[in-house]
């Protein structure tokens, strides 16, 4: 199943991959996938897109966030 749905995500299935920008940047399964909230979800995707935003600043700012 696809969703764009954060709660769908972390409530359906057994396993998890996120993408951003056609690359997985999370491939989750089992109990660190059971752990994982709505919000988790979100904060780990933020994270990349603020790492990819200092990238254009500074192209090494974004090694810590991967």
């Amino acid at each position: 199943m696809v969703t764009h749905s954060m709660h769908q995500a972390a409530s359906l299935g057994d396993r998890l991959i996120m993408m951003h920008r056609g690359q997985i940047i999370h491939d989750l399964q089992g109990a660190e996938k059971r752990r994982l909230r709505p919000d988790d979800l979100l904060a780990r995707f933020e994270e990349v897109r603020r790492a990819e935003q200092l990238t254009k600043v500074r192209p090494d700012a974004a090694e810590q966030y991967v």
